[in-house]
């Protein structure tokens, strides 16, 4: 995963190297870091957002999250590995939303977790399946865009990226599988530019797709 910070730098999660790289935008190589500190290091750390409420990263292996400062320093952590509320086996996506509750999804546990910036849980939502608003395993990643509309791939089993209201309920289904345009296989990544255009990482079919801003209630 990637993150861009307020200056328009890229970090960059290595998670086999256990670090996050930072370039510039024209990609120059600037720092890097393997933990918070020299005793408390990442392990396989996945996803990476940067918000006006604090800089979050999933450290997968370590099934928690962290929340640090623009240097890299330690504000909180939360979470243990485990199947109850705020806890994690493999947390993998991470956003925000507007009013800053943290939402993160966990690759082989379908469903939301939802803390407030703080790590203080919320509540959750999601349900194991392949129908509507249902996820399959392996759960990838989340984008929430300005309305707070949140974006969340259904991964290799149940190709498809599903929009939904921040309470879980189900807004409308985008793609369906296969290799034309529109259909997708083995999608892993979503992101969303200003103008609310939605771009998958299509790693089945190896390419990149742009799909327009999705009209509430339509599957496109």
């Amino acid at each position: 995963s990637i993150g861009i910070d307020p200056s328009d730098h890229v970090f960059v999660v290595d998670r086999e190297n256990s670090r996050i790289q930072e370039f510039d935008d024209n990609g120059t190589f600037i720092n890097k870091w393997y933990g918070v500190s020299a005793n408390d290091k990442f392990n396989r750390p996945e996803d990476i957002v940067f918000s006006p409420y604090g800089t979050f990263i999933t450290d997968t292996g370590n099934n928690r999250v962290l929340k640090v400062d623009d240097k890299f320093n330690l504000i909180t952590k939360w979470g243990t590995k485990g199947t109850g509320n705020g806890q994690f086996i493999h947390p993998h996506a991470i956003d925000l939303d507007s009013k800053g509750n943290v939402y993160v999804g966990v690759l082989m546990k379908p469903g939301v977790q939802v803390f407030d910036s703080n790590g203080t849980f919320i509540k959750k939502w999601g349900k194991p399946g392949t129908g509507p608003g249902q996820f399959s395993i392996p759960q990838e990643h989340i984008a929430i865009d300005k309305n707070d509309y949140i974006y969340i791939v259904d991964g290799a089993s149940n190709p498809r990226v599903q929009k939904f209201f921040t309470n879980g309920t189900l807004v409308s289904i985008i793609g369906t599988k296969g290799s034309g345009d529109g259909q997708l296989l083995k999608p892993e990544h979503v992101s969303i530019d200003p103008q609310g255009n939605l771009y998958v990482v299509d790693r089945g079919n190896a390419r990149m797709q742009v799909f327009a801003p999705v009209t509430n209630g339509s599957s496109e």
